[in-house]
């Protein structure tokens, strides 16, 4: 005597499957916009979360859009350091993300001039598209290294960290510390 079942077994994890919600990582999206509510395009954003070890980075689209799929909920530093004189840097390091899908839009703010009775905005992008940046190859000492004695133009770094020190000037840098700088070439006077 065979038992027939109305539902066969077989169908019965891919149904188990589907009842469960999504097991997916969740996501931070939103819009990068200026002090008027105007999208800000390419705009480097950048998210990260040291514990997770996760350091993502993308630009806002030509509507100001930015998206992070797949970001593990938790807490994160969220920040946008735009090229000099059109807003300030904006960090905030405390921006949750859920288990779904989390919104978040970024308001930069102007970088203030201190100019009285002009247009902040125009005077930084002013500023920004006249700076001339050569077209031409970087000279060289005659060892082959880049010669930086000349003009020095402004870091385009659109995410800026503090620099490491190399190992042997972190060793030069505790010495001095510790002799209390007296062969420090910035503690003499010059003739």
């Amino acid at each position: 005597m065979t038992i027939k079942r109305p539902f066969p077994l077989t169908f019965l994890p891919i149904a188990v499957l589907l009842c469960l919600p999504s097991l997916s990582a969740a996501s931070l999206a939103g819009r990068v916009l200026d002090p008027n509510g105007t999208a800000v395009a390419d705009a480097p954003v950048r998210l990260r979360n040291e514990a997770a070890g996760i350091d993502a980075r993308t630009r806002s689209t030509s509507d100001g859009r930015y998206e992070f799929p797949d970001a593990p909920a938790g807490t994160y530093l969220l920040s946008v350091h735009m090229t000099c004189c059109l807003y300030n840097p904006y960090v905030n390091d405390a921006v949750e993300i859920g288990t779904d899908a989390t919104a978040f839009d970024i308001l930069l703010t102007a970088f203030n001039l201190v100019v009285e009775g002009d247009e902040v905005i125009a005077i930084g992008a002013e500023l920004v598209s006249s700076r001339d940046v050569p077209d031409l190859p970087v000279p060289r000492l005659p060892s082959g290294e880049p010669d930086l004695s000349g003009v020095w133009l402004p870091s385009d770094d659109p995410y800026p960290e503090d620099p490491q020190l190399l190992e042997w000037a972190g060793e030069v840098a505790q010495q001095r510390v510790a002799n209390f700088f007296i062969d420090s070439p910035s503690a003499h006077c010059l003739p």
